[in-house]
């Protein structure tokens, strides 16, 4: 039998870049049920009843794509996108364009105003300037973290004095480049690349979040999903032991009428009656609740989720070569360890942390960078305002080379010290946190298995008692049949069969509880596939477990 699976939702990593339409959506390979990435974009929508039945795939389905933790952390994963668009955003170039308008006066010397009245013209005090300027540049910092710049410069002088004079308007004119590459602090650009290394991992670690929130998305659906399916059949047995109840303290009743028992013998057979009573209320009352869970993880309408009557899945049955084959899930150690998304997100944060710590280690050292550049000029006279053409062209001489050592280191550095501590501490706290995952892991494998493990053995034993209460029912009816036996007996033999019935009952959803616990725990509940998560809904019914 081919194995059943449900298409989870499109992987995080295809939200991480452009926004695919649904046409775009690849394919599902057969057997699966794909969820258009888009859905997982959108903030939640109003609430939608969910159908009358309930298969245990339909409503996984349903929570991956409406479940509110799950579209939050969706758009977390939009988000850490941004921000690495953000920090690689330091390497583009940068167009940088100046344009200026300069009018006032200039103190002037007093060779000047003497050379002025030698030649006959007014002597001036005060010589009216006007410079109008413009300009164009290109500025970019590399990955080596040197930071370039070159571009071009034009300007037009109009003086007072030099009309005086007979010198025509003047334009001026440069281009250059300069590069600072840095030589101590930020060598190799360690800061820029490192923060956005860091954002990166952060970005992929939030998209193993977003599998692992969907994990546990599908594990508390699944556990709620089986919760319900045991209440339904436990409220049948609760229901059925109120009506026999019920039944007895009706002969009771007529037995008192007829003088053959006192009426006292009554109150016995009423109080088990109200207590059926509360009991079957009580599970009603738990069963809404459960129904209410389920909407809130699939963000239907309470009323629609409870009305819609029953779940279609039975509860798993029993399977040897499941539960022998978990056995061997705690050797697997490492391979879990390299597995569930939690571990790996954690791994992403702690490389994130180191980084920025180094990078702010950095910042400590003294800042030392060579500052070299380049440049042409050019002088072009003319009645014209601007004569650009020479000044930029025919009139330009050069070049002229300038290198220099420029160095800066704060008294204190208080800021840089802070920064290295506190990233510091930041990676240590990574550092703990991942530890402790991994620390967490064997004892929860193990753990697990001993309780799927234990609850097989006691699943066997309930089950011989309850197959001996059934044939003890059976006879204890032939027996009253014959008038060997009475209905009181009859309801007590019954009461414990039901009791075991019940614990039966719980076993079995105890059981497949722990199998989907065990898959959460292995890192397999949920499965990254090509651009899509995958959950196999077999596994959890207990109807297919590969061997290691």
């Amino acid at each position: 039998m081919r194995p059943r699976r449900v298409v989870c939702f499109a992987a995080a990593l295809a939200l991480a870049g452009p926004h695919p339409a649904l046409s775009q959506t690849p394919a599902p390979p057969q057997g699966l049920l794909a969820v258009p990435p888009l859905l997982l974009e959108l903030p939640p929508s109003a609430a939608r009843p969910l159908p009358g039945d309930l298969s245990l795939g339909q409503v996984i389905q349903r929570a991956l794509t409406g479940n509110a933790n799950l579209l939050v952390q969706a758009q977390q994963v939009r988000s850490n996108q941004g921000a690495v668009q953000e920090a690689r955003g330091v390497y583009d170039p940068v167009i940088v364009g100046r344009a200026s308008q300069e009018n006032g006066p200039k103190p002037m010397r007093s060779g000047d105003t003497a050379a002025l009245a030698v030649a006959g013209n007014q002597a001036l005090r005060v010589d009216q300037n006007s410079t109008t300027s413009y300009g164009l540049g290109v500025e970019q910092t590399l990955g080596s973290g040197a930071h370039i710049e070159s571009g071009f410069s034009v300007g037009s002088t109009k003086s007072e004095y030099n009309v005086l004079q007979g010198i025509p308007t003047q334009t001026t004119g440069s281009i250059r480049f300069g590069v600072r590459y840095p030589l101590q602090r930020n060598a190799n650009g360690i800061e820029q690349s490192s923060a956005l290394a860091a954002s990166e991992l952060e970005r992929d670690a939030s998209n193993e979040d977003l599998l692992q929130i969907s994990a546990t998305t599908v594990l508390n659906v699944v556990q709620t999903y089986w919760e319900i399916a045991a209440r339904v059949r436990r409220l049948e047995i609760l229901r059925e032991s109120e009506v026999r109840a019920g039944e007895l303290l009706a002969e009771l009743r007529k037995l008192v009428d007829a003088d053959h028992i006192p009426a006292a013998e009554l109150n016995l057979a009423q109080a088990s009656e109200a207590e059926k009573r509360a009991a079957r209320l009580s599970e009603e009352q738990l069963l809404q609740q459960a129904w209410g869970a389920l909407a809130r993880l699939t963000l239907a309408d309470a009323g629609d989720v409870f009305a819609a009557l029953p779940v279609t899945e039975p509860l798993p049955e029993l399977n040897e070569q499941m539960a022998l084959a978990a056995t061997w899930l705690p050797t697997q150690r490492d391979a879990v360890l390299e597995r569930r998304p939690d571990l790996r997100a954690a791994r992403l944060r702690e490389r994130a942390a180191l980084l920025l710590m180094h990078a702010a280690q950095d910042k400590l050292r003294p800042q030392v960078d060579l500052v070299a550049g380049a440049s042409s000029n050019a002088l072009a006279e003319g009645s014209q305002a601007f004569r650009v053409a020479d000044a930029l062209g025919r009139n330009i001489v050069g070049p002229t080379i300038n290198v220099g050592v420029e160095m800066r280191w704060p008294y204190r550095n208080d800021a840089a010290a802070g920064l290295f501590l506190a990233r510091s501490a930041a990676r240590d706290q990574a550092t703990i946190r991942l530890r402790d995952l991994e620390g967490a892991v064997g004892p929860s494998l193990a753990s697990a298995v001993n309780a799927l493990l234990r609850t097989k053995l006691r699943y066997h034993e309930t089950e011989s008692a309850t197959r001996r209460y059934a044939i003890s029912v059976q006879n204890e009816r032939t027996k009253r049949r014959l008038g060997l036996s009475t209905l009181i007996d009859v309801i007590n033999l019954q009461d414990r069969l039901d009791s075991a019935q019940l614990a039966l009952l719980s076993l079995r959803q105890e059981y497949a509880t722990l199998l989907a616990q065990l898959e959460f725990d292995a890192g397999t509940l949920v499965n990254r596939g090509n651009q899509i998560f995958t959950v196999d809904i077999d596994k959890l019914q207990g109807r297919q477990r590969k061997a290691p």
